[in-house]
C-alpha cells in the first residue's frame, strides 16, 4: 500500500523523543570574555618607580627579564641616565613617548655591560632627545645582541644611536652632537636615516649590512667605516650634502644601487665613493658633485654600471688591478677615468670631461669604450698614455683636444675609430700605432680607421 507523504511526515515527527526537544532559549547570563587580555598575551611591566626604580646615576633601571612600556613621558634628570637597561631577555616599548633630557644629563637609554652580562635588547617605538650624552649608547665592551625599532635619536650631546651585533630598522638620528648611527660588527640597518649630526652620517664596523638608509647633511662622511674594518654590504644607499666623502670604505665591501652626491659648499675636497683598503665591489652605482673624485678606490676594485657626473675632480681615480665595465664619466672637471698599474675598462664611455678622457699606466688594457668631446685643447687627449705595455684596441675616440698623446714607450693601439679631434695624436716613440687610415676599404686588420 503506498502511504500519502502527509502521513509520514506525522509519522516522522511523533518518532522524535521528548529529550531531543529544544531547551530554554533564555541565556543564564551575559555573555563573558573569549580573548585573551594583553597582558596574557604578553605581561608587560609599566616603567616607574615602583616597577622599575632608579640608582644614583639612572632615573628608572631595568635590570631583570620581561617586557617593559612606557606609560609617558620619561624626564630626566641632572647627572643620570634616562633609562638604564642591564640584563637578558628585555623588551622596552617606548609607545609613542619620549625619554627626554636636560642640560647636565647623561645618557637617554643606557645599555652597559656588567655583572650579568647585556643581551637580548629589544627597543622601540619612541623618541630620545636633549640628553647631555648619547640618544641610546651601548658599551661597547657589551657587544649586545638586539633589536632597535622605530627609535628616533634627536639633539642629543653625543651619539644618536649605537648598536652592536644588533639590528636597527626604521630608526632616525637627526642633529646630534657627534655621529648619527654607530654600528658594530655583526649588526644591519634598514630604512634608517641619519641626518645634520655634528660627526659621521653612519660609523660602521666590519661585516655589517645596510640598506634603504640615507645620510644627509652631516658634518662629517655619510657612511664612514672604522680603521681595521672590512667587508661591508651596503644596498639602496643615500649620502648627500654631507661635509666629508660620501662613503669611505674599507677592504671587501659590496656597494649596490648607492648614490653620493657632493657638497659644493662644505670646503671640503670630498669623493662621492672612497676606499682605503682593496678589492672592494661597485655595481650600478651615481657619484655626482663631488668636490673631489667621484670614484677614488684603492686596488682591486670591481665597477660595474657606475657613474660619475658634474664633479671637480676625476670622474673615476682607480688604484692598480682595477675592473671597470659599462661605467660612464661625464662633464667632470677632472679626467674621466684613471687607471693605475694593471687596470682594465671595457664598454665604458668617457664624455665632455675637462681633462683627459681615459689615462693608463702601466700594463692596462682599453676595449671597446667611447672617448668623446674630452678637453678644449691639444695638451688633452681622449686617451693619455703615461706608462708602457698598455692595449688600446676597438675604441672610439673623437672631438678631443688629441685622439691620444703617449708619453711611455712599447704600447699597442690597433682597430681604434677616431676624427673630429682637434690635434693630430701624439704617438710618442716605440709605440705600435698602424694607421690611421680614412679608407676601409684598404686598412689592414690592425689599422686604427680616421674619418
Amino acid at each position: 500500500m503506498r502511504m500519502q507523504p502527509a502521513l509520514v511526515a506525522a509519522i516522522a515527527i511523533s518518532a522524535v523523543p521528548a529529550s531531543l526537544h529544544a531547551g530554554d532559549l533564555a541565556p543564564p547570563g551575559p555573555p563573558g570574555a573569549t580573548m585573551k587580555t594583553l597582558d596574557q598575551v604578553e605581561p608587560r611591566i609599566p616603567v616607574g618607580p615602583l616597577t622599575t626604580p632608579g640608582d644614583a646615576d639612572s632615573v628608572y633601571r631595568i635590570d631583570q627579564p620581561g617586557s617593559y612600556y612606557l606609560a609617558g613621558n620619561v624626564q630626566g634628570e641632572v647627572g643620570k641616565h634616562g633609562i638604564e637597561v642591564l640584563g637578558r631577555d628585555i623588551t622596552l616599548d617606548l609607545r609613542g613617548h619620549s625619554v627626554i633630557g636636560v642640560p647636565g644629563s647623561l645618557n637617554g637609554i643606557q645599555m652597559e655591560f656588567g655583572v650579568t652580562s647585556t643581551s637580548n635588547i629589544r627597543l622601540r617605538n619612541g623618541t630620545v632627545r636633549d640628553f647631555g650624552g648619547a640618544g641610546v649608547y651601548v658599551d661597547s665592551a657589551a657587544a649586545i645582541p638586539g633589536r632597535f625599532e622605530g627609535i628616533a635619536a634627536i639633539n642629543n650631546g653625543g651619539v644618536g644611536i649605537m648598536a652592536f651585533i644588533a639590528s636597527a630598522i626604521d630608526c632616525v638620528a637627526v642633529s646630534n652632537g657627534s655621529l648619527g648611527i654607530y654600528l658594530g660588527r655583526y649588526s644591519t640597518a634598514t630604512r634608517c636615516a641619519s641626518n645634520n649630526n655634528g660627526g659621521d652620517g653612519y660609523f660602521i664596523e666590519g661585516s655589517t649590512i645596510l640598506s634603504d638608509c640615507v645620510a644627509n647633511a652631516n658634518s662629517g662622511i655619510g657612511f664612514n667605516t672604522v680603521t681595521g674594518f672590512g667587508g661591508q654590504v651596503l644596498r639602496n644607499c643615500i649620502a648627500d650634502f654631507n661635509d666629508g666623502h660620501g662613503f669611505s670604505l674599507r677592504s671587501g665591501a659590496v656597494v649596490e644601487g648607492c648614490v653620493a652626491i657632493g657638497m659644493p659648499a662644505s670646503g671640503q675636497v670630498a669623493a662621492g665613493f672612497r676606499t682605503a683598503g682593496d678589492s672592494n665591489v661597485f655595481r650600478d652605482c651615481v657619484a655626482r658633485d663631488n668636490t673631489g673624485a667621484g670614484f677614488d678606490l684603492a686596488s682591486g676594485a670591481t665597477l660595474t654600471g657606475c657613474s660619475a657626473t658634474t664633479g671637480a675632480g676625476p670622474g673615476f681615480l682607480l688604484g692598480a688591478s682595477a675592473r671597470v665595465e659599462n661605467c660612464s664619466a661625464n662633464l667632470n672637471v677632472g679626467e674621466g677615468f684613471v687607471l693605475a698599474d694593471g687596470g682594465t675598462i671595457t664598454n665604458s664611455s668617457s664624455t665632455n670631461n675637462a681633462g683627459d678622457g681615459v689615462v693608463l699606466a702601466n700594463h692596462c688594457t682599453a676595449t671597446g669604450n667611447t672617448v668623446v668631446g674630452n678637453g678644449a685643447s691639444s695638451a688633452i687627449a681622449g686617451f693619455r698614455i703615461d706608462g708602457d705595455l698598455n692595449r688600446i684596441e676597438a675604441n672610439r675616440v673623437g672631438d678631443n683636444g688629441r685622439s691620444y698623446i703617449f708619453i711611455g714607450t712599447r704600447n699597442i693601439a690597433v682597430r681604434n675609430i677616431g676624427g673630429g679631434n682637434l690635434a693630430a695624436a701624439d704617438l710618442g716613440i716605440g709605440n705600435f700605432f698602424p694607421g690611421p687610415t680614412a679608407t676601409p676599404a684598404t686598412a689592414g686588420p690592425w689599422d686604427n680607421l680616421s674619418h
